[in-house]
């Protein structure tokens, strides 16, 4: 056993090799002796109940088990941010980056660091360390969004996916490069902030790594970067819905063949908002919802928390879900995106539930948020859907100039909403807004009949009011009464007392 020095008390904070009168074989026992100290302290402590894993996880730095203490920093950095201490997630956090030994480790702490900060809304911070990890492995991100970039990588996939549909890309061999299966985990990661810095952007990423499995094979993490080129660019972007739902149908299965409940919240949010509501009733994009709520809250995914107890409102105001149910199943959503802070989407949901408010006993709507607030959201959809909602809630007081006044603003953020499904409630209420004769009217008809083909229940009886505001059908004095039976067929009764009510205001 090493002694101390007469008069020197020992501090085990100190560094015992810097003591004087220490012989360089007492120093080297001194601090064996230290780290095996604290490595049976750890093997104690972590037998005992509630223990902090920093706590553990220091003992174990300090006895040299490096890899150990890094998992742990991990851990704690988790419990840090579910309690809503995010600056010591981001220390414990930064100790795990110092502990990491390979590159696989130093990516998980990279990816845990890029999902803390998109959780936050920190979305160019949470770009800028997903394109540092992915440089690490060879993989050269654009700094911002280069249309050059995007359209190599859009020619460069056309050619690798040519002859295969989607089903086939899910039968693809695991690759077998470790490099690919950590670029592509990163380039997960990194999409999300991604998507909220520009969308394009996002794109470029996902051709990125679906060609990386395409080229080598999927992994675990594959279903994100198949899920924008598919789900979002493809069908919602581009209008090919029959693609971004056969798209969302891959993803969804990959999910659950790799069991990737990190994943899970993600994949069942975006896949329901721009891929299957287009081809599918609505009431299964507010299943997905469900499903990415519940995964959000176990795996901690705060954002797509957000995120589905937004959509799920939207959704359920847009097919006319009965009032007691979006009032107290929002509300019960608000007291958890307010405890996580998450103000975007609280507000969303909140315009959700008034909207439904006024409809059902005549609440007054508060005043929407002015331009230059809703322009700095880091996710402008929900901004264009609490204008939406306004301008809704202005029609139905039977102010239209000032419905059509909101409108005119939420135009300026229809193209972030590009692909959703309120983007299809916009030209719906544009043209019923819209005063008599507006071209506006017949273009939203045409482009409702079209989606109303491949999906009649979300669309058929929308369609058939706007259509009935054409010149065209006005000697028709039984248009509305079959615009009443078709939405009742269709399980949109809301729509019928909306036809009602255009026919006493139009004659």
């Amino acid at each position: 056993m090493a002694s101390f020095p007469r008069g020197l008390p020992y501090r085990p904070s100190e560094n015992l090799t810097d003591r004087p009168g220490l012989t360089l074989s007492s120093r080297g026992c001194a601090h064996e002796r230290r780290r095996g100290l604290h490595a049976a302290l750890a093997r104690t402590l972590a037998a005992l109940p509630a223990v902090s894993p920093e706590a553990l996880a220091a003992h174990h730095e300090a006895a040299g088990e490096r890899e150990e203490a890094r998992v742990l920093y991990l851990r704690a950095a988790e419990v840090a941010a579910r309690a809503l201490a995010f600056e010591r997630a981001e220390l414990f956090l930064g100790r795990a980056q110092q502990l990491a030994g390979s590159d696989a480790a130093r990516a998980e702490v990279r990816e845990r660091r890029i999902h803390l900060l998109t959780n936050l809304g920190r979305f160019a911070d949470a770009y800028a360390e997903g394109r540092a990890a992915l440089a690490e492995v060879g993989i050269a991100l654009p700094e911002a969004f280069s249309p050059p970039v995007l359209l190599v990588g859009l020619a460069r996939l056309a050619w690798l996916v040519r002859g295969r549909n989607a089903a086939g890309l899910g039968t693809l061999r695991e690759a077998r490069e470790q490099r690919t299966h950590i670029a592509v985990r990163l380039l997960a990661a990194t999409m999300k902030a991604a998507y909220q810095v520009r969308p394009e952007l996002c794109v470029t990423l996902a051709n990125t790594s679906v060609a990386l499995c395409l080229s080598d094979g999927n992994t675990p993490d594959c279903a994100i970067g198949y899920m924008v080129h598919g789900a979002i660019f493809q069908g919602g972007v581009l209008g090919r819905h029959a693609q971004g739902n056969a798209y969302g149908e891959l993803v969804l299965s990959l999910v659950e063949r790799y069991q990737n409940s990190a994943q899970r919240a993600e994949v069942s949010f975006v896949v329901g908002y721009f891929a299957t509501a287009w081809r599918q009733p609505a009431e299964a994009a507010e299943a997905l919802f469900q499903r990415a709520l519940a995964a959000g809250l176990e795996s901690g995914d705060d954002f797509h928390v957000g995120c589905a107890a937004a959509g799920l409102g939207m959704s359920r105001v847009m097919r006319g879900a009965p009032p007691a149910l979006i009032i107290h199943e929002g509300e019960a959503h608000l007291a958890i995106l307010r405890a996580r802070r998450l103000d975007e989407t609280v507000a969303t949901l909140e315009s959700a539930i008034a909207l439904t408010r006024l409809l059902h006993d005549q609440t007054p709507m508060p005043e929407v948020a002015t331009d230059a607030v809703l322009a700095a959201y880091g996710s402008r959809h929900f901004a264009h859907f609490q204008l939406l909602a306004a301008a809704i809630g202005a029609w139905h007081t039977g102010d239209e100039p000032r419905a059509r006044a909101l409108l005119k603003r939420a135009e300026a953020l229809l193209p972030d909403a590009r692909g959703m499904l309120h983007s299809a409630e916009h030209v719906f209420w544009q043209a019923l807004a819209a005063p008599p004769n507006d071209p506006r009217v017949a273009l939203a008809a045409l482009r409702l009949s079209r989606w109303a083909d491949h999906q009649p229940q979300n669309f058929a009886a929308k369609s058939a009011l706007v259509s009935a505001l054409l010149p065209t059908a006005r000697r028709d004095t039984a248009r509305f009464r079959r615009v009443e039976d078709l939405a009742v067929a269709t399980g949109r009764p809301h729509i019928a007392a909306l036809a009602r009510e255009v026919e006493r205001r139009r004659g």
